[in-house]
């Protein structure tokens, strides 16, 4: 008998030995979860992504997990935690906090680890305490599991040996958060970021691309729908032209190589996920496909900014200023026409200041050529919006919504700059553009030029804060943690150009039409001459083969040119036959 007491206790520090070593192992032996389609527990058997999860979780201190929906990350990690506290030694307890968007679900992730810990076997001589809260669980072996609502106090007075970052995209005011987080890493913690994305948020998608970039050390865990065996029977890759591939293989490295030679997976229960989401394409991106960049509610949709990242985006011809700030496309060219929008800034702490220059005639349409961002404060910027706008001969738009980018705007027309933007073309009024009373209408005319393709941007810079420029209680706006200066300067160049400034033109080009058929050095106007009398047909020749010497000769500017002056006729002509012209002259810009 005692024998077989020892030989049992022998059994069971060999089962416990195996256990510490290997969560894969425990968690598929001793843990069960609950199925929904047969409402009742059952063994919990991890499939390969899972497995992989695991490893990870035990063999890096920072992992970044990219789930869809329905992936069982939270169940999975709950269970790891389990074995984590389990098998923790007194002399070193671990301390793990739970943080997500809500409370709710940072009570759900801990009321798993419950449920695990109340399947652990009898010789497991770890219980929960006698000290206990809901949201506040304590072990008889010293660890804790606390569950908390994100905020920038919940690490106050609790520092954690392991934190898990629950639904970490759509944390509100993420960045204190992380902050408080980092500090709290500092002194030697291990974490975990769990979520499905949301677009580019300052936590979780600033943490993964920082991962792919190996910028931090994070290590990137990524789950993808059609990996998952519950999901991908029936599964079959797509491409269009292309002959459908039936692919049940489990090979993740033959999906990588569809993925790659852009085929998509699809499945019926794919399929079915797609009817529920009622074909909401953002919601399949964001719940199913694991996309940042489809995921989130981006004013620019996602397919026209992919456009113009493979398309329109260029490097450079050349880097201008102290730091770099003015990147060139394109030098200005005679004849062409050029509108530059200027978004103004403080020039302090993490305020930018950024203009966009747009040839509006090149030779693939509407064209960015150059753009600057970086931080000089507003009677700087106008001096150097005063130099380039000058290189490019270019029509001005100055945002002055709030009054920060006046001084600029007021410093170019006492410098005498001629082609600034006025509301209205009103000159009584301070030169600039109001965008918040024309937010919408300035947006909606981005999108289009974009949509359409008719805008050419050249700049990575430009189109990285399109995927960060989302709708933010139904308003345009950049995301918490991001900027849109580039966005906006270029916006009002695209506005201006295509709306008041082609009206503009339109009215030139009317007038200097008029003008031009009416009065011409070489042809006279027959019936013009047959009402006229002799002496005023020798007079109007003389003025025009023999001017007065002494009156000084000069260009007449037009008065509807945002581009300068231009050659006409005599001044005492055009104001003599000026009235067949009527209201056009004089005509304000709009």
């Amino acid at each position: 008998m005692g024998e077989k007491m020892k030989n049992k206790k022998l059994e069971t520090l060999m089962l416990w030995a195996k256990c510490k070593s290997d969560p894969a192992y425990f968690i598929a032996n001793y843990l069960e979860t609950f199925d929904k389609t047969k409402q009742t527990y059952v063994k919990f058997e991890p499939f390969p992504k899972q497995l992989e999860a695991i490893q990870s979780f035990k063999d890096h201190r920072y992992n970044i997990v990219l789930k869809y929906r329905q992936a069982g990350i939270s169940t999975l990690t709950a269970a790891y935690i389990t074995w984590l506290v389990t098998f923790a030694h007194a002399d070193n307890p671990e301390k793990v906090l739970i943080l997500a968007n809500k409370r709710e679900t940072a009570m759900e992730f801990l009321n798993k680890a419950k449920v695990f810990h109340s399947q652990l076997p009898k010789w497991v001589s770890v219980d929960i305490g006698d000290t206990n809260s809901k949201q506040h669980v304590r072990f008889t072996n010293g660890c804790e599991i606390k569950a908390v609502a994100t905020s920038a106090d919940a690490l106050r007075g609790y520092t954690p040996s392991l934190l898990i970052l629950d639904e970490a995209a759509f944390i509100e005011g993420g960045q204190d958060v992380w902050a408080a987080c980092q500090a709290s890493l500092s002194t030697g913690g291990d974490a975990i970021l769990v979520s499905t994305p949301n677009g580019y948020d300052p936590i979780y998608h600033t943490t993964y691309d920082g991962a792919k970039k190996s910028e931090n050390d994070f290590k990137i865990v990524e789950m993808r729908w059609y990996e998952d065996p519950r999901f991908n029977k029936d599964l079959k890759w797509e491409k269009e032209g292309e002959e459908t591939i039936p692919d049940e293989s489990q090979d993740f490295g033959k999906y990588a190589n569809y993925i790659r030679d852009g085929f998509n997976p699809t499945a019926p229960w794919y399929l079915e996920m797609i009817r529920q989401m009622n074909g909401n394409m953002r919601l399949v991106n964001q719940e199913i496909n694991c996309d940042f960049l489809g995921s989130g509610e981006t004013v620019i949709d996602k397919e026209w900014i992919q456009q113009q990242e493979k398309e329109n985006k260029r490097d450079p011809i050349r880097k201008e200023g102290y730091q770099r700030e003015l990147w060139i496309w394109k030098d200005p060219e005679p004849g062409k026409k050029y509108v530059m929008g200027v978004d103004v800034s403080t020039g302090q702490s993490d305020d930018f200041s950024a203009f966009s220059i747009i040839c509006l005639d090149s030779d693939e349409g509407e064209e960015q050529v150059a753009e600057y961002y970086g931080k000089m404060p507003p009677d700087e910027l106008a001096n150097y919006v005063w130099q380039v706008g000058n290189r490019y001969n270019a029509y001005v738009v100055i945002d002055i919504t709030g009054g920060v980018g006046l001084p600029t705007s007021l410093k170019l027309k006492e410098m005498g700059y001629s082609q600034l933007h006025y509301p209205n073309g009103d000159k009584n009024k301070n030169p600039g553009f109001n965008i918040d009373s024309n937010r919408r209408i300035v947006v909606s005319e981005l999108e289009e030029s974009i949509r359409t393709n008719r805008v050419k941007i050249r700049s990575e810079r430009t189109i990285a804060e399109m995927t960060t420029f989302v709708f933010r209680n139904g308003r345009p706006d950049h995301m918490v943690g991001y900027h849109d200066d580039l966005l906006w300067g270029l916006a009002m160049a695209l506005y201006v150009s295509n709306t008041t400034f082609k009206e503009i033109e339109r009215n030139k080009n009317h007038s200097a039409a008029m003008i031009d058929s009416w009065m011409t050095t070489q042809n006279e106007n027959p019936q013009i001459n047959s009402i006229k009398p002799p002496q005023e047909k020798e007079a109007m020749k003389q003025s025009f083969n023999n001017p007065n010497p002494n009156t000084p000769q000069r260009n007449i500017p037009d008065p509807m040119s945002p581009f300068g002056p231009m050659n006409q006729p005599a001044g005492h002509m055009y104001r003599e036959y000026g009235w067949l012209f009527g209201g056009m002259m004089g005509r304000r810009r709009n």
